[in-house]
C-alpha cells in the first residue's frame, strides 16, 4: 500500500459520521417545519369551523369555542391547544363571529417549546 493511501485509513468512517449527522439535522429541521405547518393549518381550519358553528342562527354564545375544542381534541393532542376564545365584530355593517385559537408550537412531536401559534377564524352571523 502506498504512503498516500495509508494516511487515509479510517477517513471513510469519519466522513460517514459527520455527513450522517448533518443529514439527520436537515431531516429533523424539515420534519419540524412540516409538523408546525400541519398544526397551524389544522388549527386554522378548526377556528374557521368553530366560527361557522357559532355563527349559525340560534347558536348559543360559546358554541364556536366548544366546537373548536371538540375538533382539536379529535385531531390533535388535547394539550396542544392552550386557549380558545370567541367574540363578535361588526364588519361592513354585518355581525361577524371571530374564534381565536392559541396553541403551543410543536417540536417534532406533541411537545411545545414555549412559542405560541395564534390563528383566527371568522364567519358571518346568520340572521342578522
Amino acid at each position: 500500500m502506498s504512503r498516500w493511501r495509508a494516511g487515509e485509513r479510517g477517513s471513510a468512517t469519519t466522513e460517514f459520521v459527520l455527513t450522517s449527522g448533518l443529514a439527520l439535522l436537515t431531516v429533523m429541521a424539515v420534519l419540524q417545519l412540516a409538523f408546525a405547518l400541519h398544526v397551524k393549518n389544522s388549527l386554522t381550519a378548526f377556528a374557521v369551523e368553530g366560527a361557522r358553528h357559532g355563527a349559525r342562527a340560534g347558536a348559543a354564545p360559546g358554541d364556536g369555542v366548544a366546537r373548536t375544542h371538540y375538533l382539536a381534541d379529535q385531531a390533535l393532542v388535547g394539550r396542544a391547544v392552550s386557549e380558545v376564545s370567541e367574540h363578535h365584530e361588526v364588519v361592513g355593517g354585518r355581525q361577524v363571529v371571530v374564534v381565536d385559537v392559541r396553541a403551543d408550537l410543536p417540536l417534532v412531536g406533541p411537545w411545545g417549546i414555549g412559542q405560541d401559534l395564534e390563528v383566527r377564524g371568522r364567519a358571518l352571523r346568520e340572521g342578522t
